[in-house]
């Protein structure tokens, strides 16, 4: 079994950095919703998701309690209250690579009174660890703060401001410490060197920094039961009461009730559904808010939250109609204001949580943003990057049923370009060593092709223009007979039906100019028919 050894007479030895781990479902969540706001054009969102997921962590320290059972502890504060599944990083000793200790599940948090968030160590974890005591914070002692934040290990220099006997923190004289950090006062005394008085939060002063004490740690280690939970009941009582519950403001931003809802109930498989459509589907690309920046998981989550409390309308008179539950999953009917609303329950890490709510996430309509600009009010942003189609060729002169052609393409597109390859075949007048007569002309090539996307209800209007470069009958090309230089230009319209994001079908109609050398030339009305896709990978990974 694998033994975790670190450095000695070090605070590298049980300080650490706390990062989510990429396999956690809230971290996930955020993923799929970036890539979702780069296929629709929300560059923004997209990068502050990528920003945030980059930096968020913060510092931890290795503690044990009386049993001698070994946690890392840290601030439950900001963005890390939002995953349940951690990394754990420990500084690199010289050049050496840093240790790290994946996936290890939350075990206790709080994130309203003293703000900290616990995980338990594995057994075979055999590093140092700090035993907490009472020991109490005494004014103008030098303490130092370790900071492993950048993945460059520092140590800073502080002094101990106010330590206030009727509260659980202290302040510091260094302005702004990582947070999660732990205060350590240098002590020989012990096999550490060193003695914890506290640990960094949030400042909510502009002068000096603050820290949890010592009795607020074990306050917090014997009061907080541990997450590892599986509640057995559904809790439709609760959920009933809150979803009840009137907004005590006109303005959403000032609902904490919400958050509540958001955080108890909301699993993070219903928002990597719903959470970036809905932002889609109501933002028009106008309602960007800093608080996104700060934290787009709770953003998301929240305004799914609304979505979802108007969804069943606060009715005083919410009841459950009818329920049908297994081990991990249960259905769940409501009735409010005479309405059945269908809802499906899952269990994740530990308690029920919605996984559908009927309405929530259906039938949205989703625009590509394009800036705002007049253009935003009829452009539908077309979000669909693959287009498949095949086509009826009919000359527009001297036409007879087998002069007939065919023609099929398939194209990526963005927004209003797109580029693939072609297949046509027709019959028409051709020259060769044998004199001049009718021949089939088999092209292959590629297109590009210009569009103006137009939204009607549930339709779009395409415009658009294609060149097409293409070889002619190439197995002929050194018989000298009908082997061709082909150029051609396609100028028609699409006409789509939108079924949803996924998928349109589509019929087309142009007109077609082709020449092949610049010396035989064909015009043909081109009537199509076929689909575009949203596409069957994540072409983000080409060029972000």
């Amino acid at each position: 079994m694998q033994a975790f050894v670190l450095f000695a007479q070090s605070p590298k030895e049980f300080v650490c950095r706390v990062v989510p781990s990429e396999n956690d479902k809230a971290y996930q969540m955020l993923k799929s919703a970036e890539i979702r706001f780069r296929i629709y054009n929300y560059k923004d969102q997209a990068e502050d998701i990528k920003a945030f997921l980059a930096k968020v962590g913060n510092m931890g320290v290795v503690i044990r309690d009386d049993a001698g059972k070994k946690y890392v502890l840290t601030s439950g504060e900001k963005a890390l209250s939002d995953f349940t599944t951690f990394d754990i990083y420990f500084a690199p000793d010289h050049d050496s690579e840093a240790i790290v200790i994946p996936e290890l599940k939350v075990s206790a948090l709080d994130d309203t009174t003293y703000r900290f968030l616990l995980i338990e160590l594995p057994e075979n974890y055999t590093g140092k660890a700090l035993r907490v005591t009472n020991e109490l914070p005494v004014q103008g002692q030098n303490v130092v703060i370790p900071d492993f934040t950048t993945s460059h290990w520092e140590e800073h220099y502080a002094t101990i401001g106010s330590t206030y006997e009727d509260r659980s923190y202290f302040t510091l004289s260094y302005k702004y410490p990582p947070v999660g950090s732990p205060v350590l006062l240098h002590d020989n005394n012990t096999d550490s060197a060193y003695t914890l008085l506290g640990v960094n939060h949030v400042s909510k002063s502009d002068d000096m920094s603050q820290a949890e004490k010592n009795p607020a740690i074990k306050d917090f280690l014997s009061k907080w039961r541990y997450m590892d939970r599986s509640d057995s009941e559904l809790p439709l009582n609760l959920f009933i009461s809150m979803i009840s519950k009137k907004d005590p403001s006109s303005h959403v931003s000032h609902d904490t009730n919400l958050e509540s809802i958001a955080d108890l109930f909301i699993s993070n498989e219903l928002l990597s559904t719903v959470a970036a459509d809905l932002y889609i589907t109501n933002a028009g690309g106008t309602s960007y808010k800093t608080s996104f920046r700060e934290d787009p998981y709770k953003y998301l989550a929240y305004k799914t939250a609304d979505v979802i409390k108007n969804t069943f309308r606060s009715d005083p008179n919410l009841s459950v109609a009818s329920v049908d539950k297994s081990k991990e999953f249960a259905r769940v009917v409501f009735e409010s204001s005479g309405r059945q609303i269908q809802t499906e329950w899952i269990m994740e890490n530990g308690t029920w949580k919605l996984y559908s709510v009927e309405g929530v996430g259906q039938n949205v309509k989703l625009k590509k943003y394009g800036g705002d600009s007049w253009l935003n009010d009829f452009y539908y942003g077309d979000p669909y990057l693959l287009k498949i189609e095949g086509a009826l060729l009919v000359p527009t002169e001297n036409s007879r049923d087998d002069d007939r052609g065919f023609d099929i393409s398939a194209l990526l597109e963005l927004q209003f370009f797109g580029a693939g390859f072609f297949f046509q075949q027709e019959q028409l007048t051709m020259e060769d060593d044998g004199g001049t007569g009718k021949h089939r002309a088999s092209t292959f090539g590629g297109v590009v092709r210009i569009q103006i996307p137009v939204d009607v209800w549930r339709f779009m209007l395409i415009p658009f223009v294609e060149g097409r470069l293409g070889f002619t009958n190439v197995s002929e090309l050194f018989d000298d007979k009908t082997a061709r230089l082909f150029f051609g230009t396609h100028y028609g319209v699409d006409l789509c039906f939108v079924i949803n994001e996924y998928v349109a079908p589509y019929v087309s109609f142009s007109g077609n100019s082709v020449t092949y050398n610049n010396s035989e030339h064909s015009n043909s009305f081109e009537f199509s028919a076929g689909l575009r896709l949203l596409g069957i990978f994540d072409y983000t990974d080409f060029w972000w």
